[in-house]
């Protein structure tokens, strides 16, 4: 089981909810002896090399195909093969070949939220009351329930107490709401509520931007 957050399916898929929830992997043998696995998800990939790199991911999957008969032939070092052991209940941090307790601690405090924003990009800022991640969606609507189209988020995974967080591209003078959401090591969530903020208004370049963008439009027709 893997602790997550961001938007879920809400309400029978009608929309999304911000949220904190549980991932659960299964690993089991079939009747014909064949050994079935069941990440739970379709971003299992991402966790193995290329977009979040998660040790404990890599580990998982390397004790898989371990069960499966297969050996790595060059593991990263972070990782324990057949020929290695940890010592008690414990599990790999993605900082490295460290260990710590699958479960504990407790969700972070969140204090003194705000955004300052420029003509295209906004900071969103936070304190916690113990070292955390970070991470800010930004939207351009509101529901009383569901999560419009996220425009755009950002994350920091390195435990802090301060965090800052900057989304760009934004358009001028357009109000957004933002949520930020911070986790201690392990992934005890606390989301903040909603809140907002304004970009400032037209510039000469946005300006020229909104003008040209229908000429190029009409050209490429």
């Amino acid at each position: 089981m893997r602790r997550v957050r961001g938007p879920r399916l809400a309400d029978a898929g009608r929309g999304y909810r911000l949220g904190a929830a549980a991932a659960r992997t299964v690993r089991y043998v079939a009747p014909s002896g064949a050994i079935v696995f069941s990440s739970g998800t379709i971003l299992w990939s991402w966790g193995l090399a290329i977009v979040e790199p998660d040790a404990r991911l890599q580990q998982v999957t390397l004790n898989v195909l371990a069960d499966m008969g297969v050996q790595p032939a060059t593991p990263a070092d972070v990782l324990i093969t057949d020929a290695q052991s940890p010592n008690g209940e414990q599990t790999l941090d993605t900082s490295g070949n460290v260990y710590r307790p699958v479960a504990g601690g407790r969700a972070p405090g969140l204090s003194n939220v705000q955004a300052s924003a420029t003509e295209t990009e906004a900071t969103i800022s936070g304190d916690t009351d113990l070292p955390a991640d970070g991470q800010v969606w930004v939207r351009v609507e509101i529901g009383d329930t569901y999560l419009p189209p996220i425009v755009g988020d950002a994350v920091h995974r390195e435990p802090l107490t301060a965090h800052k967080l900057t989304i760009f591209g934004l358009e001028s003078n357009t109000t957004y709401y933002y949520q930020i959401a911070s986790a201690d090591e392990f992934m005890n969530v606390s989301i903040s509520g909603v809140m907002s903020f304004r970009t400032d208004g037209d510039s000469l370049f946005t300006r020229v931007k909104q003008i040209a963008r229908p000429v190029y439009r009409l050209a490429r027709c």
